[in-house]
């Protein structure tokens, strides 16, 4: 980044090699972001970036589409946190309205024209009461729209297990049809740097005849240090469910359309 006062030139650092997207943005006062867009660039290390000239035809500006947000139940003020251009190359992050907050809100894009095969752009949405609840909306084309916010949370039931070398925990959710495609408990201590995080997806929990997330007994595993297990006393608890239509795998395309839904809580346990 740079700020005229202090000179216009910048270096970037741990390019990695083969061809890279460049996006330059420029913010100012009562205007909307500009943007330039270089696409599969492959130059020599220590070699001058081509001047980013923003009152160019090369340059463009962002565009401002209404973004209507669902289920709020009594939520207020849900946020659009961030919002994400992601090509083959990579992610960028993009400026967000000034005055993103509540429902309708705006929120700025990058006009479809300047979307390329591949690329899709991604809105991160959240509203926090009791229990936290985001959406990823992703989209190419600025026009307004609304993304509905899963339910909240139904917080699992937390339970020792009797048994086993080390403490464990079971979390115990119910079924809830909006969260499709994963459940997690994750685990921590204030005195112990250990995490235990436990996975289910439904279809598991329709062959083990529900959501009984329980932390396994590795004290007998080979090379499996005690110390990374849960200990008596305080243990936090964050709970999590996702869903929506983006498949959950890792090399996962977003499509037009797509959604990602999460919910989340927290609370703590203590273990004699």
């Amino acid at each position: 980044g740079v700020v005229p006062r202090e000179g216009l030139d910048f270096t970037i650092d741990g390019v990695a090699a083969g061809p890279q997207d460049l996006l330059a943005v420029r913010t100012a006062q009562a205007a909307p972001p500009r943007l330039i867009i270089r696409r599969g660039l492959d130059l020599p290390n220590g070699s001058v970036v081509p001047t980013l000239d923003f009152a160019s035809s090369e340059a463009f500006d962002m565009v401002a589409a209404t973004l209507t947000i669902g289920n709020l139940g009594g939520d207020g003020n849900p946020v659009v946190d961030f919002s994400v251009l992601t090509t083959p190359h990579g992610e960028f992050f993009l400026p967000i309205a000034a005055s993103g907050n509540g429902s309708p809100q705006p929120y700025l894009a990058l006009p479809a024209n300047k979307l390329l095969a591949g690329d899709v752009e991604r809105l991160h949405v959240s509203a926090n009461g009791n229990t936290s609840r985001t959406a990823d909306l992703y989209f190419r084309t600025p026009t307004d729209r609304t993304v509905t916010l899963g339910s909240r949370i139904e917080p699992p039931t937390i339970s020792a297990i009797a048994g086993g070398s080390t403490p464990r925990l079971r979390a115990r959710y119910v079924v809830q049809a909006d969260y499709d495609k994963v459940s997690a408990i994750v685990y921590n201590q204030p005195t112990s740097t250990g995490i235990v995080a436990v996975l289910m997806t439904p279809a598991y929990a329709a062959l083990a005849g529900g959501y009984d997330l329980d932390v396994p007994d590795f004290g007998g595993v080979p090379g499996f240090d005690p110390s990374w297990a849960l200990q008596a006393g305080v243990i936090n608890w964050t709970a999590s469910r996702t869903g929506g239509t983006l498949p959950l795998n890792r090399d996962a395309k977003p499509a037009d359309g797509a959604t990602r839904l999460t919910s989340l809580a927290q609370g703590t346990i203590t273990v004699p």
